[in-house]
């Protein structure tokens, strides 16, 4: 059962070298293409090491902790994973790292996701970065977004898709019993025009942000812990 609210159940345990979006072909690309831009990841490998419950990040334990919901920019693909704001936020609160982001993922994986473990790890704080609204968690197809809707073409679905109203409403339910998960519960807002303004860099696929962007965002986020 708890494989079923995992980020990468199929990753347990394991520790590769690519993940979508940051795969080795896309690797091999952009160093004819953008070797210019790839130049701090070229000859500078690492990894994704993943633990036996499919998260990126450490074995859960008893220690004190803060755990982390989030998409992509969470789980920090393209990155290694001591560059990723969750893990420069977890030391400068001096607390366990438990990172349950998920590549793709959605305000319904991240109630999914958070449902289940949030009460298991009993963390000191939950931090949660909001994946873009236009995704949905549509079991079992996975996340999905408002570019892949030709996959609903013509069926119940398609006008979820076309009425940006279930964008907001789908955030407003899942906000809401997010917040019912922990006393400690902060939602950071995950806006672009902060990401216009502060996505400096990006990691090695060349699309997510990098490692200024990520000491960008712990600041972000240290900002929002101190200032409520």
């Amino acid at each position: 059962m708890e494989m079923n609210n995992s980020a990468y159940p199929e990753l347990a345990n394991q520790e590769i070298n690519w993940l979508p979006m940051d795969t080795k072909q896309l690797y091999k690309h952009n160093l004819k293409q953008n070797a210019q831009e790839l130049a701090l990841w070229i000859d500078n490998p690492f990894t994704y090491k993943f633990n036996s419950k499919g998260f990126r990040c450490e074995e859960f334990n008893t220690t004190d902790n803060v755990v982390f919901l989030g998409c992509s920019y969470t789980i920090g693909i393209g990155l290694p994973v001591q560059y990723t704001w969750p893990t420069l936020v977890a030391q400068e609160l001096g607390l366990a790292c438990y990172n349950l982001g998920l590549g793709g993922g959605s305000m319904d994986s991240m109630y999914r996701i958070g449902s289940y473990w949030i009460e298991k790890l009993n963390p000191k704080l939950v931090i949660a970065l909001e994946p873009p609204s236009v995704r949905y968690e549509l079991l079992p197809y996975g996340n999905i977004s408002i570019h892949e809707q030709q996959i609903f073409e013509n069926t119940i679905f398609t006008d979820l898709f076309r009425n940006e109203q279930n964008y907001e409403l789908n955030k407003q339910k899942n906000t809401t019993a997010l917040k019912t998960f922990h006393n400690n519960m902060y939602i950071i807002d995950n806006s672009s025009d902060w990401f216009m303004n502060n996505h400096v860099d990006t990691a090695r696929d060349l699309v997510h942000p990098g490692i200024q962007t990520n000491q960008r965002l712990k600041e972000k986020v240290l900002a929002v812990l101190n200032n409520k």
